[in-house]
């Protein structure tokens, strides 16, 4: 069953109390994960870039400082080395030309 909106879902499926406790659980959970992003070459970059202009909070390490530093002026966090990034991150994403790296 494909359900398109879960709030009615819930509505149909859960008696009224059930539903508004829900709700207010979810509600109180809402804020988003600490993003962190090793790679900002020519895809990590747009890719890391594309999730803070979506209002995720972002930490995000390159070999080369520059392309730290050129987002972290738009308003990311820059982080020393890719172990940083792992400690401060809830979800950490990678964006490398290969395994090697």
């Amino acid at each position: 069953m494909f359900v398109k909106d879960i709030r009615f879902f819930l509505i149909d499926t859960f008696p009224r109390s059930c539903y508004h406790n829900y709700m207010m659980k979810s509600q109180q959970a809402t804020q988003l994960p600490m993003l962190g992003f090793v790679g900002l070459g020519n895809m990590g970059g747009r890719m890391a870039r594309n999730l803070l202009n979506a209002g995720y909070p972002l930490i995000g390490y390159d070999s080369v400082s520059e392309k730290c530093d050129a987002l972290a002026a738009e308003g990311a966090n820059a982080a020393d080395n890719a172990a940083d990034v792992v400690k401060q991150s809830d979800v950490v994403l990678t964006s490398l030309r290969s395994s090697d790296v």
